[in-house]
């Protein structure tokens, strides 16, 4: 929010304490992360279970450190840490990571604000994306890390933010299941690659993600009867043709 404050007269003191007001109003209005995790490696290690304030990735065998931080690392170390939090990508071009550990990636239990940057996510048959509104980690999702519920992620991953992945090759309900409300999903290429057409994963005719490419749970009905179609339609108009 930003907020204009006018000072017609007065000395030099009062125009610099409006200045120094606007100024901590504009601080107070711009939204702050707690953790910005830079995914380096196409790997899938866990994070370290002894670091909880850095991404820290150890191989899934030895556990031992890599130097790297994987997003299935991001995602745990980030789901343990009061968020939001943002993890992006620093990987050459057309990157693949593939899912190897833990019966699937590491669910999103903490909001986060995560831009692919055009990485594809293959799921080799495994659990891809999952996003919860209950912010307790189990041993089912991370056998590296005990069971933790972060001071505010309370309500989990409720409000984050999903974009400019390519995913495919997914088991579960969909490749990017998500159960809340609140969520941005957005340009990401389900069950395709960067050119959308050339499939993810094992061709054809494997069934993926359960034949669903975003799932959505405990989430509200859009009543078009009451808010109207001109929102649907919009939104519908301005997506690209699907490729044949």
């Amino acid at each position: 929010m930003k907020r204009v404050v006018e000072v017609r007269s007065g000395p030099p003191t009062l125009l610099r304490a409006a200045f120094s007001v606007a100024c901590l109003l504009l601080t107070l209005a711009t939204p702050a992360f707690a953790n910005s995790f830079i995914v380096d490696t196409t790997t899938d290690g866990p994070q370290d279970s002894t670091n909880i304030t850095s991404c820290a990735e150890v191989d899934a065998v030895t556990s031992i450190a890599t130097g790297h931080c994987s997003l299935r690392a991001a995602i745990e170390v980030g789901n343990g840490i009061t968020g939001p939090h943002t993890i992006t990508f620093s990987l050459p071009p057309l990157s693949t990571i593939t899912v190897l550990n833990g019966g699937g990636m590491a669910d999103i239990r903490a909001k986060f604000v995560i831009t692919g940057g055009g990485v594809t996510i293959d799921g080799n048959g495994l659990g891809c994306l999952t996003l919860t509104d209950s912010g307790t980690d189990t041993p089912a999702d991370n056998a590296h890390i005990p069971p933790i519920l972060a001071v505010s992620n309370g309500s989990g991953a409720t409000g984050s933010t999903v974009t400019g992945f390519n995913i495919g090759n997914c088991s579960g309900l969909a490749a990017i299941e998500a159960n809340g409300h609140g969520y941005l999903i957005a340009n990401n290429h389900i069950g395709v690659g960067p050119d959308g057409k050339t499939q993810v994963g094992p061709p054809l005719p494997l069934k993926q993600s359960g034949g669903n490419g975003i799932y959505l749970s405990a989430s509200t009905d859009y009543d078009d009867a009451v808010v109207g179609k001109t929102a649907l339609l919009a939104l519908y108009n301005s997506l690209p043709a699907q490729p044949t």
